[in-house]
């Protein structure tokens, strides 16, 4: 139970500076997007290659319904995201070597490197 806690904090003490931003360029787009991919189930396909994003759109579609255009909550959920696969790479390291010290290292690792953001920024901002 440290250990999740630990994790838990690295991941929200790393991302706590992108709750005080806004939406980026390309979500204005994606949110504007998704109404028309409503609108239209075929509607990613007029334009390639973004039908390879749709889980992207699902998520921002999803979020929309239930936030509206409240950054925070989209940045909240991105963080979520992070913290769960900070777990399951924990436990993956953990199993697949054997080694409790390189598996918590190796989330430690991943739950506080910022670089590059899209592990957190990609999903949904």
């Amino acid at each position: 139970m440290k250990i999740i806690l630990l994790l838990g904090v690295l991941c929200l003490v790393t991302y706590w500076p992108a709750f005080d931003n806004q939406f980026i360029s390309d979500d204005y787009v994606l949110l504007e997007r998704v109404e028309s991919w409503r609108a239209d189930p075929f509607y990613l396909f007029s334009i390639p290659p973004e039908h390879f994003r749709m889980t992207t759109y699902a998520a921002f579609l999803s979020l929309k319904a239930v936030f509206g255009y409240h950054s925070g909550a989209f940045y909240a959920m991105a963080v979520l995201l992070h913290f769960l696969n900070t777990l399951l790479l924990w436990k993956l390291v953990g199993r697949s070597t054997g080694n409790s010290t390189v598996a918590l290292l190796s989330a430690v690792f991943f739950a506080s490197f910022q670089d590059p953001q899209e592990a957190v920024c990609g999903w949904p901002p």
